[in-house]
Parts: C-alpha cells; sequence; structure tokens
C-alpha cells in the first residue's frame, strides 16, 4: 500500500469518525440507548 492511499483513507476514517460523533450529538433521544454509559 502505498502512502497517498493510506493517507487519504487515514483521512476519510477520521472525517467519518467525526461526522458519526457530530451527528449522534443532534440526536442524543434516539441514541440515548447505546451512548447511555458513555455520555448524559
Amino acid at each position: 500500500m502505498n502512502k497517498k492511499l493510506f493517507s487519504i483513507l487515514s483521512t476519510l476514517f477520521l472525517v467519518g469518525i467525526l461526522f458519526v460523533s457530530c451527528s449522534n450529538k443532534d440526536k442524543t433521544g434516539s441514541d440515548s440507548s447505546s451512548n447511555s454509559n458513555v455520555k448524559k
């Protein structure tokens, strides 16, 4: 695996994590069952 492909995949992975965490903050009521122990 070359470095350019690895950097692109890692960047997309980090952006995906940030997007999921932001979307979970917006709808805490629907995801309260899975995130009840993490953040209240």
